[in-house]
């Protein structure tokens, strides 16, 4: 069954949470017991401060499982440093046909958890690792006088070495409760690291025939030359032990990448507000990957090489390049006088505008361009360019206003009507017109009024709208002689 929990615990000065896996005990398990440890191997045992620094490390002890059972270590810390034990032993690992058994057990090894959280039993030759096997039921019968068991191993590489160690030739010992048993010590010298150990076991009919009951792996088990162990187990404790050492003095090399990286992003003119912020969120990701990385290190090769990794990310990050200032200059005013001309063929194409009016706009849009293209001339920082281009353009779109030419021709058509109407109740107002002046004079007010009125609803463009709403109602009313005129007139020929 497997829990996960957090826990902090203390690595040097820093505070850490750990993820821990704890496994229930699924055997007994027992710590070597009547084996020598060899000489190199006595400073291997797990400690609470494994680097002899003083460092705190109270991460919980756990139990781990290997070959069927667990073991146990007093913390992660010390699972990577290792320790010599016996493995438990497995029981039944293959069965033949006729009910035979086979139990397997290696003794006096290494037992250390890798990087990546792999548990494996280092083996030695030269006597000091053994392996145990114990047959149940082995069925004696003439030419069956003995059981076997082969061993092989087949290199990590995928090459298909593989190598016998034994010779079928030789009895296990028959022990008193009828099982049989042998201790196989390791003597060669020449087994390859990271092999993974298979286990073939057989009877033997009358020397000459082989029953094969099966295969059986132990992945978990690697093997080390006899030249290479000692300096192989010095440099992994030196790894181990020295990792929290290598994290006290690397770490603080992605602040000072963090810090730099970020006070570039800050002078680089270049980039706006908005690039500045995305490119400090992606440091500050690539700092907490790398932290993360360093402190799941448990050698300090590999702390070098993820604070290694992490510097070089962050240092591409802060020297991301920026837009060239005068080049985005240029691109900005030619953005801004493209919008320019654009707005001004709209100003030339509209035809509810006058010609005064198409003027005035484009006056606007010329003086906006210009003050715009100043502005930009000016900036010096990417940002400042973008919102003075923005604002230039948002500038010069409100210079345009569009014209209306129908709405325009219907306000010429009221002012006529409202200007003939004010002649007309001149001319009927007047006591010197006759009734047939008055209404020659109306009807001429009338008709000059319809035939203006006529022009403007034909009229395709504001300027003839305005053209031909100039006309001159008022001059068709013509005041009549004043009465006292009129009376004398009459009076001279009524004399005569």
């Amino acid at each position: 069954m497997l829990k996960e929990h957090k826990k902090m615990y203390k690595a040097g000065k820093k505070w850490m949470v750990m993820a821990l896996t704890s496994f229930a005990v699924m055997g007994s398990f027992a710590d070597v017991a009547g084996n020598t440890v060899p000489s190199f191997m006595q400073t291997m045992t797990a400690s609470a401060d494994p680097n002899g620094t003083g460092s705190t490390v109270n991460s919980p002890a756990v139990d781990l499982p290997i070959a069927g059972g667990t073991v146990h270590f007093d913390s992660i810390e010390a699972a990577h440093v290792g320790k010599m034990m016996n493995l438990p032993q497995e029981n039944a690992v293959m069965t033949a046909p006729d009910g035979e058994t086979f139990d397997f057990q290696v003794r006096n090894v290494f037992v250390y958890l890798d990087d990546d959280g792999n548990l494996y039993a280092q083996m030695f030759g030269a006597g000091e690792s053994h392996f145990y096997f114990t047959i149940h039921g082995f069925q004696w019968a003439p030419g069956n006088e003995f059981p076997s068991v082969d061993l092989r191993w087949n290199n990590s590489d995928g090459l298909g070495h593989n190598h016998d160690w034994g010779d079928r030739e030789l009895p296990f010992t028959k022990l008193a409760n009828g099982d049989y048993f042998k201790d196989w010590g390791l003597a060669s010298t020449s087994y390859y690291t990271d092999a993974v150990c298979e286990i073939r076991w057989s009877s033997v009919l009358n020397h000459k025939y082989q029953n094969d009951y099966g295969d059986y792996k132990a992945p978990y088990i690697r093997f080390s030359t006899d030249a290479k162990r000692t300096a192989d187990i010095a440099q992994h404790k030196q790894d181990i032990t020295g990792s929290q050492d290598a994290k006290d003095l690397r770490l603080p090399d992605l602040d000072d990448a963090v810090a730099k990286a970020k006070a570039k992003i800050d002078q680089n003119d270049g980039l706006t507000n908005q690039q500045k912020t995305d490119l400090k969120k992606k440091i500050d990701t690539a700092y907490n990957n790398a932290q993360d990385n360093v402190h799941k290190d448990f050698r300090a090769s590999n702390v070098n090489s993820d604070v290694d990794g992490g510097v070089n990310t962050i240092d591409d990050l802060g020297n991301t390049p920026g837009v060239d200032i005068p080049g985005a200059r240029k691109t900005a005013i030619n953005d801004l006088t493209d919008e320019a001309t654009k707005i001004k063929q709209k100003i030339s194409d509209d035809n509810g505008l006058t010609s005064d009016q198409k003027k005035q706009e484009d006056g606007l849009v010329d003086t906006d361009l210009t003050t715009y293209t100043n502005k930009i001339n000016a900036d010096k920082k990417a940002d400042d360019i973008n919102n003075d281009e923005s604002a230039g353009i948002t500038k010069i779109d409100g210079d345009y206003t569009a014209g209306n030419l129908d709405a325009l021709k219907a306000a010429k058509k009221s002012a006529l009507d409202q200007t003939a109407q004010t002649v007309i109740n001149k001319i009927n107002a007047d006591n010197t017109l006759t009734s047939t002046e008055k209404t020659n004079q109306v009807n001429q007010v009338t008709a000059d009024k319809n035939a203006a009125e006529t022009k403007i609803d034909n009229d395709t463009t504001a300027d003839q709208v305005v053209s031909d709403a100039n006309v001159d109602l008022s001059s068709d009313y013509k005041p009549g002689d004043s009465l006292d005129k009129q009376k004398g007139g009459c009076e001279g020929e009524s004399g005569r």
